[in-house]
Order: C-alpha cells, then structure tokens, then sequence
C-alpha cells in the first residue's frame, strides 16, 4: 500500500508539474530543432458554462483527435461538442475550431483564438496574429485582447506551424527554399518538398473560412468588412507574428499590400546560421517599408539576423535601432525596437516580447511592454 501511495503521488506531482510548465514550443530559439512524432489526443470534451451574466454566447465546435505530423498528418474523426463562450466585462473571446469553419481542414486542428471589445468605437481594422513554432493561438492572448480594447477586430489564426523554417531550410543549397516554404503555408500551392500543406490547411484558406463562419455567427460585430466577395480585404489588415508566424507577417506583406507588417523576434530567414540571409527578403515588397516594424530582445539568439534583415526590409530609413528601457512611444518614431527586459520565465528572452508566459508583466497583470504594443500596432 506504501508502494502504491508513492507511485500515485509521485504521478500527482509529475502532472502538477506538466501543466505547471504549458507548452514549451513556444519558447524554441530560431534554429532549435524539434521533431514532433507523438500523438496528442485532448481530454473528453466538456460543456463549458458562463460565468458571468454580461454576454454569453453558445458556439458549436468540434474537439477532435490529431496527429502532429509534420508533414501530413491525419485525425480521427471528430466529436461535436457545444462551447459557451463568455465576455469579461465588455471583452468577447471566442475558441473556435478550425474544422468547424470549413470541413477540409484536416490537420493543426486547434482553436483559433477571436477577441472583440462591442463597447469601444470600431478602427474598422483586423488584426491578425500568428504565433510561432509549435505554439497555439491561445499561449499569444495578452496582445489580441489590446487590440481588440483599442476597437480591432482581432484573430489569433491556428495554421502549420509543426516545424522551424529555419531547421527546414538553413543548410539546403537551394536559395529560395524560404519563400518556398512560407508560400505553401500562406497559399496551399505545392512549391517546397519540405512541407505538403492543401489549399484548405493554408493561411489563406483558414483566415478567409473563418472571416465567412464570424460573420455568419455575429453579423453585428463587423467581420464581413474584411472580405470582398471571397477575397481577403488584406488593405484592412494588420499583421504581427512571432518567430515563424513573424516571418509569415512577412511573407503576407511581400505578396499582399496589408495595412502594417509587425515582426516580433523575426524574421530568421539566412543560411549557414545568419551569415547569409534569404534572397527573399531583399526582393520588393507590395507593402511599403514604411508600414514595417520589428521589435525583438536583444539577448534573443537570432537578434543579429533579424536586425539584419530589418536593414534589408528598408527600416534604417525611419532610424536607427531604439532600445525601448526608459523611453516612451514615440521611440524617435523609429521602426527598429529592442529591449533587454528581464522575461518572466528565466532565459526565454526569444519569446519574452510577446508570449503571454514569457513577457514580464506589473503585479495586476498588466504587460510591462504594452505601450510597446501600442506603437508597433494599434498606433
């Protein structure tokens, strides 16, 4: 019975542990390698009730098993289950499965993560956030809920991210294996040998069925206006991300006119470590470089790169790197922001600019780099 007691506890506090420690994919330095093989099946489905009488709203998701195969995984069929979703205070969040938007999707199956504030006036903007290697949409929430009081639409977007670009590509010989990669991921085209990604799993394909399922659940929020038929009106966008998902930012900047690229610890497109960076980035974008901001930590391993590549984006032409500890915005109105704040878990300075369990925040929760934010997105 002592046997059985110590092997029950100690099983107790290896799960404490677990969940303690969240997702640590989010905090992988650019290059790191990861090599997913395991099967990840969530827990029973639940009924989630309201907790407050502000705003509830009933939305119908599927919680399905999934497979995180790096190249094509498949998943179990899913089970329907109803999700209550509730505000706090005039806040609206919302979980919604990306397989409930459109049927074909049939990999990187977890929520999107959807915030709207209805009590503040509209900026008639959408602000799209993609979270880096591994991460979830919900590990990247403090920022969208910034956005979404500053009157933004905001979506934190679930897409394939079950790799580092970097680790694909940094020894290939072949020069445009980068914007090869990014490409298939926003658009679904078969171009790289190193991702197979359908239209319906790309960022294209699940930002636009989700822009359609938002409208047709909440009309009076607005979500209609960032689409022109079927088309993505990318003009109304603001686009951020972190790691990968800041050199997706990129990437949807370069082939698309958006309203703002925001890079977050990104971009990390070079070969050979960052001695050679990516032609890509050097090549015109439809965006112009004046609607570019990179901030980045300035112990983060890839700074070097990323400033780099800020240079070569055409940022040096608004200013010189500013580093933000003891400034405030308008940081000389440059678009070249660092800072070497101490993040709140120990080392993780590559997602301390913005990962919701690495940044530091005031003892009320409250983001010590919120007024970074501000200026880099919602200003």
């Amino acid at each position: 019975m002592k046997r059985f007691s110590g092997i029950l506890l100690f099983g107790i506090i290896l799960a404490a542990l677990l969940v303690a420690c969240g997702d640590p994919t989010e905090n992988l330095n650019p290059g790191v390698t990861f090599n997913p093989t395991s099967t990840i099946t969530p827990a029973s489905t639940t009924s989630v009730s309201s907790l407050t009488s502000v705003a509830t709203t009933s939305i119908t998701v599927t919680t399905p098993k999934t497979t995180n195969n790096p190249i094509a995984a498949t998943t179990a069929a899913p089970k329907p289950t109803t999700l209550a979703v509730n505000s706090d205070k005039s806040m609206l969040e919302y979980d919604v499965l990306p397989k409930v938007t459109d049927s074909a999707i049939d990999n990187w199956l977890e929520p999107h993560y959807v915030t709207f504030n209805p009590a503040v006036p509209a900026k008639n903007k959408l602000f799209l956030f993609l979270v880096g290697s591994f991460g979830k949409p919900n590990n990247v929430q403090l920022i969208s809920q910034q956005a979404a009081n500053e009157g933004f639409n905001a979506i934190n977007l679930r897409y394939p991210n079950a790799w580092t670009v970097n680790d694909l590509c940094d020894r290939d010989s072949d020069k445009a294996c980068y914007d090869k990669v990014r490409l298939e991921i926003l658009d679904g085209q078969d171009r790289s040998d190193k991702v197979t990604i359908s239209r319906a799993n790309s960022i294209e394909n699940r930002l636009q069925k989700l822009l359609v399922y938002l409208n047709a659940q909440h009309p009076e929020q607005g979500w209609s206006k960032f689409l022109d038929g079927e088309n993505i009106r990318w003009d109304l966008i603001v686009v951020a991300g972190h790691s990968q998902g800041g050199g997706h930012a990129v990437m949807i900047g370069h082939v698309h006119q958006v309203s703002r690229v925001v890079m977050m610890g990104a971009p990390n497109d070079s070969f050979r470590g960052e001695r050679d960076l990516a032609p890509w980035i050097s090549s015109k974008n439809a965006t112009p470089a004046a609607n570019y901001y990179g901030f980045s930590h300035s112990k983060d391993p890839g700074y070097k790169g990323q400033q780099a590549a800020w240079g070569v984006i055409g940022l040096n032409a608004f200013g010189p790197v500013v580093n933000v500890e003891g400034k405030t915005a308008p940081y000389n109105n440059s678009h070249q922001l660092t800072t070497n704040i101490t993040p709140a878990q120990p080392g993780e300075f590559h997602g301390s600019v913005v990962v919701d369990r690495n940044t530091p925040k005031a003892k009320d929760g409250t983001p010590l780099l919120k007024e970074v934010w501000q200026y880099l997105c919602f200003s």
